[in-house]
């Protein structure tokens, strides 16, 4: 082999160790950083969702998952949500109490109390009795908000 063609290979080998180097002092480094960051063991039943997402934000935790005795979350699925409300919770409890229909405690939360008030608001008007406070209940619920 040629003079050339040996310090070609030299070269390519020479690379390859530099970049070999390279790659375990990145690869410390993260596991560095990883090891620096505290440790939170996520428990789902608890989860303060919006505190959890400032600290990931700030990329201050490093979250692992417990091993054991890890259970399915469950999560109940809500009759009516605000979303679908399109108004707060509050508005619609006044105007059902308004309208002679005891949603409870005003409070703004979304009850049981609340829900069979929807309802039976719903079926006193002839409107779909589903619960939910869509454009045609709340057209004639916020009616009473006006009084």
């Amino acid at each position: 082999m040629s003079r050339k063609l040996w310090l070609g290979l030299i070269s390519v080998f020479a690379i390859f160790i530099f970049l070999q180097i390279i790659s375990s002092i990145h690869k410390r480094s993260l596991e560095e950083a990883q090891s620096n960051a505290p440790e939170i063991i996520v428990d789902m039943s608890t989860l303060n969702a919006s505190s959890l997402a400032k600290a990931l934000e700030k990329n201050e935790v490093n979250i692992t998952k417990k091993q054991e005795n890890i259970s399915p979350v469950k999560v109940p699925q809500p009759v009516l949500t605000e979303p679908k409300l399109l108004r707060p919770v509050e508005e619609v409890q006044k105007a059902l109490k308004a309208a002679g229909f005891n949603p409870g405690k005003i409070d703004g939360k979304l009850g049981e109390k609340t829900k069979t008030a929807i309802r039976a608001f719903q079926k006193a008007h002839d409107l779909k009795v589903d619960g939910k406070v869509g454009a045609n209940t709340w057209k004639l619920l916020k009616k009473y908000l006006e009084n």
